[in-house]
């Protein structure tokens, strides 16, 4: 029996024509509410502490029976109170960071507070003004090469490796004080037999501004020869410092007695400081050195070159205590060399 045209057309239909059948649009991730913003343990600390003086001296010079929750809903008072703690801390003597932390921490619980406590801030300018914030003095080269003697000197071949890594790679301590073997790296480029020693930051300082996976490298031979050597005494997830953070400290503290240098306020945080100094001396743009210590302010680091380059710490020295430092530093490569063939013995013999 034959088709009719309509028949033969939706039967054409049905073997060449495609049926295009769209997906159901995915649907949305369920997620749980924002968790609040995290501070790092010791700004929390710091932050708390300052709350609670705050509180104390309300308490003692006003006798409010007010809570901070009720002076949140009254900003221009709660501000001139601020203003009023400011100046008794600044006739204390206290430190600045107690007034400004003490404000951060009432506006990290009322949010609605940021940019409505002007009469405060106004208050923490005038102390800036007055009392500019001192710069950390940037260990130099020759000091840091006699620490680097005394302490291998001492048989404190880790020590040595740690403050060498932090001078030359522009590290901050903590960044090495937190890695394991895992997190470093020595490669060889084979075209120009060029070594480089890349260490993997954990939790790099500036992760929220900046890229959160950051890495820091040097090309120093012994620095590299210290840690080639080192790593082989370590298991893939032991620290690299495997000693506590107290005895960093103490190591520093004895090493900077031994030297006589007490009196010039070197701590850890100086050596970052130095290592960038020294480079700029050495002729590398400011740009090179920016990548090198992995900062995003370029203005930063020029005000910070520009200030603590003349302020030289060994213009300061008495001569005894320079000439001890040229003989350390004399000996220090020396040093080094033994301490590798040390640590070669001490691989053997494992």
């Amino acid at each position: 029996m034959p088709c009719c045209p309509s028949s033969r057309g939706l039967l054409l239909c049905l073997l060449f024509c495609t049926i295009v059948v769209r997906a159901p649009p995915n649907k949305p991730e369920r997620r749980s509410a924002l968790p609040p913003r995290v501070l790092a343990g010791p700004t929390e600390t710091r932050r708390e502490r300052a709350l609670g003086l705050f509180l104390v001296w309300l308490q003692i010079n006003l006798q409010t029976e007010l809570s901070l929750d009720e002076l949140a809903c009254r900003p221009r008072i709660l501000s001139a109170l601020l203003n009023r703690w400011g100046h008794s801390l600044y006739k204390e003597g206290s430190p600045y960071y107690l007034f400004a932390e003490g404000i951060n921490r009432i506006v990290d619980y009322h949010r609605h507070l940021k940019g409505q406590l002007t009469e405060a801030w106004d208050a923490a300018r005038v102390w800036m003004d007055l009392h500019p914030p001192q710069h950390r003095p940037p260990i130099p080269f020759l000091v840091l090469r006699a620490m680097m003697a005394v302490a291998l000197w001492k048989g404190w071949i880790f020590f040595a490796a740690v403050i060498s890594l932090c001078f030359e790679a522009t590290l901050r301590l903590a960044d090495i004080l937190q890695a394991q073997k895992i997190h470093l790296m020595i490669t060889t480029t084979h075209r120009c037999q060029r070594r480089s020693l890349f260490l993997k930051v954990q939790e790099p300082k500036s992760r929220r501004r900046g890229a959160r996976s950051q890495h820091a490298a040097t090309t120093h031979a012994e620095t590299i020869d210290l840690w080639e050597a080192l790593v082989t005494l370590l298991q893939p997830m032991e620290m690299l410092y495997p000693f506590s953070q107290g005895t960093f400290r103490k190591q520093w503290q004895s090493i900077v007695r031994e030297l006589g240098l007490q009196a010039y306020a070197l701590t850890p945080a100086c050596m970052r400081g130095g290592g960038a100094v020294q480079r700029y001396l050495e002729g590398h743009s400011i740009a090179d050195i920016q990548w090198q210590m992995r900062i995003k302010d370029q203005t930063t680091l020029r005000h910070y070159l520009q200030e603590v380059v003349v302020d030289e710490i060994l213009a300061q020295l008495p001569v005894n205590t320079f000439k001890k430092l040229q003989f350390f530093e004399s000996v220090s490569s020396k040093l080094v060399q033994e301490a590798l063939h040390k640590l070669k013995f001490q691989k053997q013999s494992c």
